[in-house]
């Protein structure tokens, strides 16, 4: 009987998904490109994408999703133009690096505003004036991801008006508010999962300062999972934020959990 009522929820699901589904995706630096291994799947499953709501890495990969563009495409772009690095060093202002490699690509790839998205986005920066959560959906599409991607001291913070603006997982690393009102199942992917490591000198203070960030944002995470029909909570936690040497195994790991979850 029980088996019989799996069966038959998985049926209604499956369903469900064929007929349209709204995205959510975390941050988590260059663990995000496993968002686009995520899309693939679902292009291949036939998984219409109806809407994105992400922040930080995850606001990136959705801006390329609402606007159609292959994944495998986005990937390579992302591989080749790093938006952190050396050359782009920045001494004396709000952040060890800067994101104008980030903004040319950006502007060169995507249209200037969310109205120009054929999918809607939604984006979740932090506004760290006023010390609260800003979800975005329209206007300049470029400011706003930029402002979604800036982690507070690594990346400047994107001044708007009254707004100092900085990464969205600060205060909500799982945007899946923007989202609630509408009839979508939704498929919530989380590239932050913790997983208990043993102690090592070798850790370095980076690496202490991005594991004590994500314990203490990582509990809002999975009070929302209940909200996704899918929750995808990827096993990346070997791979550090800025890790591109690992790219390509992110970007699978993405593609063939989801391929796992759905099949």
């Amino acid at each position: 009987m029980l088996d019989a009522c799996c069966r038959l929820y998985l049926a209604f699901v499956n369903n469900s998904l064929e007929q349209g589904v709204g995205l959510v995706l975390s941050g988590g630096g260059a663990r995000g490109l496993a968002h686009l291994g995520v899309y693939r799947a679902l292009i291949e499953l036939k998984v219409p994408v109806k809407a994105v709501s992400g922040t930080s890495a995850g606001a990136l990969a959705g801006a390329f999703i609402a606007a159609g563009a292959a994944p495998a495409v986005v990937f390579k772009l992302f591989r080749k133009n790093r938006y952190f690095g050396w050359r782009n060093f920045v001494w004396g202002r709000d952040g060890l690096f800067t994101l104008r490699p980030m903004e040319d690509l950006l502007k060169q790839e995507l249209p200037e505003t969310f109205s120009a998205l054929p999918i809607p986005l939604h984006v979740t920066c932090t506004d760290v004036v006023q010390g609260t959560s800003v979800h975005l959906s329209e206007g300049p599409l470029c400011q706003a991801l930029l402002a979604s991607a800036a982690v507070p001291l690594v990346f400047e913070p994107q001044r708007q008006q009254n707004r100092m603006l900085v990464d969205g997982g600060v205060l909500n690393n799982f945007p899946v508010e923007p989202l609630l009102e509408t009839d979508l199942p939704l498929i919530g992917v989380h590239v932050n999962r913790f997983e208990p490591k043993a102690a090592q000198a070798e850790w370095g203070k980076f690496f202490l300062a991005e594991r004590c960030f994500h314990l203490a944002i990582s509990g809002q995470v999975y009070q929302k999972q209940h909200h996704c029909a899918l929750f995808l909570d990827l096993p990346l936690g070997r791979y550090h934020m800025f890790d591109t040497d690992h790219a390509e195994e992110i970007y699978q790991i993405g593609y063939e959990e989801t391929m796992k979850a759905l099949s």
